[in-house]
């Protein structure tokens, strides 16, 4: 059981629910300024469906018996924008380094 584990899997997710405060502000050269405010929703910012793939490397460390310690690194590469009507192309990575414990029973 000790040892390196590698894993992938794709990762499709849809937003339920959101609620965004504050101002969007854009501004071209030769152009007015534009402000938008973005409570109430009248400007919609989530994009509700997002595509991404995650990967997770780890290590299984024997502690005790049947107990493991094992460090992880996970993360979450996006495909799709995670915002829309921002002007711009904004996709997720996400990293997450976690540790954690396991009890094998055989």
């Amino acid at each position: 059981m000790e040892g390196t584990q590698n894993k992938y899997w794709g990762d499709l997710n849809y937003l339920i629910d959101s609620n965004a405060t504050g101002t969007k502000t854009k501004s071209l050269l030769g152009n007015p300024t534009k402000i938008e405010n973005l409570e109430g929703g009248t400007v919609d910012i989530y994009n509700e469906f997002n595509l991404g793939i995650v990967t997770r490397i780890g290590y299984n460390i024997k502690v005790y018996n049947h107990w493991y310690l094992v460090p992880e690194y996970n993360f979450y590469f996006g495909f799709t924008n995670e915002f829309e009507n921002v002007g711009a192309n904004v996709k997720s990575f996400r990293q997450y380094f976690t540790l954690g414990l396991m009890n094998r029973y055989n």
